[in-house]
């Protein structure tokens, strides 16, 4: 259980053997029956960490593939899994990594390929950008394997490319469904951002709108639109509402703006880092 107490340093796990040849974990010497989703998952990569080597496999002949190793866990295990899979997996064949998680994809990035050259691949070393987007004719989704987008490789935080998004979807001359239906999600994030290191008092990100919007009405619709429709449950919402392109396109345009009048030196930074006239 080296590995498992390398990521849960202060827990009280413990493996047992019992009769039959079996095993189970315990709690404080008693039998575990009630383990969070962190710890099965701790529990789960150490199993298989520890079962790389079984039968006399050898590392430097295993292709390893580690499907968001942190899922379930919080921050605080970053960095531990980051230890495990550069150290622990370092001698493997090839190491295949996949996560959703910003803050592991950046470790993994500083580590893997080339700061000085805005994180270009490495002669070993490769990332990809899994893209998901929606079928405008046939309301079906697709997945694509692609190269990852500069903006994501060069800055540790995903709130440039996300601004970038927003930029594109509000200056385009023909929006498509799938730009309209990501849209509240990524002004969610980019609100939650911008808004928290301009007024770090107050937490929730809604309360700080009146930094970019005068009129309570605008503040409202801004704050539904990010919330409510940031988590539409399929496409059935947003297909029952045939303007719901062009309402998505004007009310991030109206955010786009609002950040030009009220805070135009961070606006023109950004669109330098995006590459477009502000």
């Amino acid at each position: 259980l080296f590995r498992s107490h390398f990521l849960l340093p202060d827990n009280n796990i413990s493996v047992a053997e019992i009769p039959g040849g079996s095993f189970e974990f315990r709690r404080d010497g008693s039998p575990a029956s009630n383990l969070s989703e962190g710890e099965k998952t701790v529990i789960t990569f150490a199993y298989f960490l520890a079962t790389l080597e079984n039968n006399g496999a050898s590392l430097n002949q295993t292709i390893v593939f580690l499907d968001d190793p942190i899922s379930s866990l919080d921050s605080n295990h970053i960095y531990a899994i980051y230890a495990l899979i550069t150290k622990q997996l370092e001698p493997c064949l090839q190491i295949f990594v996949s996560t959703h998680n910003s803050e592991l994809y950046s470790l993994l990035k500083d580590y893997w390929f080339y700061a000085a050259q805005q994180f270009a691949n490495h002669a070993n070393a490769c990332a990809y950008y899994t893209r998901r987007y929606l079928d405008g004719t046939s309301h079906r989704w697709h997945s694509t394997l692609e190269d990852t987008p500069t903006l994501l490789r060069k800055y540790k935080s995903e709130y440039q490319f996300v601004f970038e998004q927003l930029h594109l979807f509000s200056s385009s001359q023909a929006p498509t469904l799938h730009e309209a239906y990501t849209s509240p999600n990524l002004m969610r994030k980019f609100l939650e951002v911008y808004l928290g290191f301009k007024k770090p008092c107050v937490s929730q990100w809604s309360k700080k709108l009146d930094l970019l919007f005068d009129a309570e009405v605008d503040q409202v619709e801004i704050q539904k639109f990010s919330d409510d429709a940031s988590h539409l449950q399929g496409l059935s919402r947003a297909l029952q509402q045939p303007n719901f392109i062009s309402n998505a396109q004007n009310t991030v345009k109206k955010v786009i703006q609002a950040l030009k009048a009220k805070d135009l030196p961070h606006y023109t930074s950004m669109c330098t880092v995006i590459g477009v006239a502000p």
